[in-house]
């Protein structure tokens, strides 16, 4: 639901009073609150954006004229993008998302000064945030740009000095890893050569020894650790294994050291307590991949290929997550997460034992990581914007996948080409090939979203969710409703159906969201009954949502919008008066019940303003109301009451010139309406205030009898 545009207007005109009374601090809270309920606006990010420059923080500046910048670009308006990229980067020159925009922009326009420039920069940025690989591609971006570049070269030259391999200046880079890539092995041989250099390392360092009743002396620990590497160089598996443990007895715990010894009874065969000692490295972040792979290897030994499924997906989901973009990888757990789900709910043995041999034949063939990195760019490429990233997991469970990849690429340039009756044809013939894999029954939707047919394509995701949902794939099944909600959001039937599953899974703050979407969409169709409904549906499922986010107030603040803009006045007040029993501090709920009051009982309105005298009064935060006061005035300006009380609040939070222009004004209006004790009392008021002008309103007093 769109925001209060009263409530924005409210707090626009306040920011700009104090803006130009160069009251920054209070200028910035202002427009904060009318970016709460118009956060799209971009004049006033932009006032915000000024604020904070003045106020010395160029950090949250350089933010919203990043905001700023995303919607030009979506717009179409590049030059204005740049504008405020560049903002941005001057305001906070260590900020990297600007420095990418703009080396990518000018990149593609071929302005070779500045794209260099733009790239050195952050490559440097990466350097001081020991991010030496970034800091690399930047660089070679540079290079690929302008090789003879002096500034590049001196670049290379400080990656170097820092340990990087770069390879020589002017050509392609770090080939000496790729031909590393190319001689290690599986994540297991991998993970050995670094237990072998851990433990040889150790030797030279300050061993952690738990105390023992015969505690070993440092250099019988070093001396163990030195022949039990040189028995397992040499093959001796049960000495290695009898000088690992006699390590373990003396206190060492080390990661190097059961993931060793996992290996030796692994080779031994003695299954489970391989098991055992690999369980204890695993929860070590550097041993972790390795230790995963050997696991799953063990569990397929022994048959359990359910088991060994689950730990080579998760092996493969951490090379997967080293390869993704950071927004990509939530989308990618999921992914994973789904594919673990689905693999145990089908419970078929012999598709289990097929994808654990195609998973292991991977991670165990020559160059795999570099593959891995081949065959994320592929992906990549394929993935439509917007849509969740495709997991290396699903294309190798495809049987013919260079095929079908190949396919995709060609369905995705004959769509560009707005070929897409072509495209579809490609699609179905795929499908042929790999029926089962599921992220190209979504480009088939896709392709026919963009050939127009949009009810067809809605049809088409709803089957593949409901299909997934049958096979008890629920995340990705709502991951597809939430996709075509963006295709159909007025669609009450899917959004009712996602979150009836996120509900199901727990998910109980996205339901939420999805909840204050479905009334909303119910009240845009008029059906302000079922909206309502909704909300107190959602009211019922709050006190399950992150507290934090203080669901229930929300919601209620929803219902109380609603029915204002309906003209249900008492209805209104109701939620309100809710609300403000429940958080007294909710000061926008207080405005809006004042507003509201003043409609149907003006009375009970100078009641709730006395009641936010006292507690702001309490709090010691009486000049924080006057603002509010001020605003009532000008809309109810012949209230006599509520004068006095604006005239009350600005003398006590010392606004003395202020109380004085509205005592003045109260005295005529009650002089006029014929009050003169009433009068009377408000010059006397006047004159407790020593005015300027003290003696003309001495003899006001005795004029008027006082």
């Amino acid at each position: 639901m769109a925001g209060n545009r009263r409530l924005f207007e409210h707090a626009v005109r306040r920011a700009n009073q104090f803006y130009a009374a160069k009251a920054w601090d209070k200028a910035l809270a202002e427009f904060q609150n009318a970016l709460k309920e118009f956060p799209d606006d971009l004049e006033i990010v932009e006032q915000t954006a000024d604020v904070y420059e003045r106020l010395g923080q160029p950090e949250p500046a350089a933010q919203c004229y990043l905001q700023i910048a995303g919607v030009r670009q979506r717009q179409g308006v590049q030059d204005q993008a740049v504008a405020y990229w560049e903002r941005a980067a001057r305001l906070s020159p260590d900020m990297i998302e600007p420095h990418k925009n703009l080396a990518f922009y000018f990149g593609t326009r071929g302005e070779i000064k500045q794209a260099v420039r733009e790239n050195l920069v952050l490559a440097q940025i990466y350097r001081e945030r020991n991010m030496l690989s970034e800091a690399l591609a930047s660089v070679q971006a540079a290079q690929a740009i302008d090789p003879t570049n002096p500034a590049v070269a001196e670049a290379l030259e400080a990656l170097r000095a820092a340990g990087v391999q770069t390879g020589p200046i002017g050509e392609a880079a770090a080939p000496a890893a790729e031909s590393d890539a190319e001689t290690r092995g599986s994540p297991i041989d991998i993970t050995r050569e670094k237990a072998l250099s851990d433990l040889a390392e150790s030797i030279f360092e300050e061993v952690p020894l738990r105390p023992q009743p015969k505690q070993l002396t440092k250099l019988e620990v070093d001396t163990l650790i030195s022949t039990a590497l040189d028995q397992q160089t040499r093959g001796d598996l049960e000495g290695a294994i009898k000088s690992y443990r006699s390590i373990l007895a003396a206190g060492v715990d080390m990661a190097a050291i059961h993931f060793n010894l996992g290996l030796l009874y692994q080779e031994a065969v003695r299954l489970d307590e391989a098991i055992e000692q690999f369980n204890k490295a695993v929860n070590h972040s550097e041993y972790r991949l390795g230790s995963l792979f050997a696991l799953g290897e063990l569990y397929r030994a022994k048959g359990r290929v359910d088991e060994a499924l689950s730990y080579f997906l998760e092996a493969l989901k951490i090379v997967d997550l080293q390869t993704v973009r950071r927004e990509q990888a939530d989308d990618l757990i999921q992914v994973y997460e789904s594919l673990a789900e689905t693999f145990a709910a089908k419970g078929e043995a012999q598709q289990s034992g097929a994808f654990v041999n195609t998973l292991v034949e991977f991670l165990s063939s020559k160059g795999w990581e570099d593959k891995v990195t081949q065959a994320r760019r592929r992906l990549d490429s394929l993935t439509e914007e917007g849509a969740p990233a495709m997991s290396l997991a699903e294309i190798l469970s495809v049987r013919d996948s260079e095929a079908v990849l190949q396919a995709m690429s060609l369905m995705q340039e004959l769509a560009k080409r707005g070929k897409y009756y072509s495209a579809l044809e490609e699609a179905y013939a795929a499908i042929e090939k790999a029926p089962d894999y599921l992220p190209l029954h979504l480009r088939l939707a896709e392709m026919i979203f963009k050939n127009g047919q949009t009810e067809v394509a809605i049809a088409k995701f709803l089957t593949i969710a409901n299909t997934l949902y049958a096979r008890g794939d629920a995340r990705q099944a709502m991951a597809i409703y939430q996709r075509v909600l963006h295709l159909a959001p007025m669609d009450v039937t899917i959004r009712s159906k996602l979150i009836e599953l996120l509900v199901a899974y727990g998910q109980i703050d996205r339901a939420l969201e999805q909840y204050l979407a479905l009334a909303d969409t119910y009240y845009q169709l008029a059906a302000t009954e079922q909206a309502r409904e909704k909300y107190q549906e959602a009211l019922q499922l709050a006190p399950r949502g992150t507290t934090s986010r203080l669901w229930s107030n929300q919601i209620m603040h929803k219902i109380g919008e609603m029915d204002t803009q309906r003209g249900d006045w008492k209805r209104a007040i109701s939620t309100y008066e809710q609300i403000r029993k429940v958080d007294p501090q909710d000061e926008k709920a207080r405005m809006l019940l004042i507003e509201l009051y003043y409609k149907v009982q003006p009375p009970r309105a100078i009641q709730e303003i006395d009641e936010m005298l006292k507690d702001y009064r309490a709090a010691g935060k009486t000049r924080r109301l006057v603002p509010i006061l001020e605003d009532q005035v000008r809309a109810h300006p012949t209230d006599m009451a509520l004068r006095a009380r604006a005239a009350q609040a600005c003398i006590e939070s010392g606004l003395r010139a202020e109380g004085l222009a509205h005592l003045n004004q109260l005295g005529e209006m009650q002089l006029n309406a014929g009050l003169v004790k009433q009068a009377a009392a408000t010059v006397r008021a006047i004159i407790a205030l020593n005015p300027p002008n003290l003696q003309a309103y001495q003899r006001l007093l005795a004029k008027i009898g006082g």
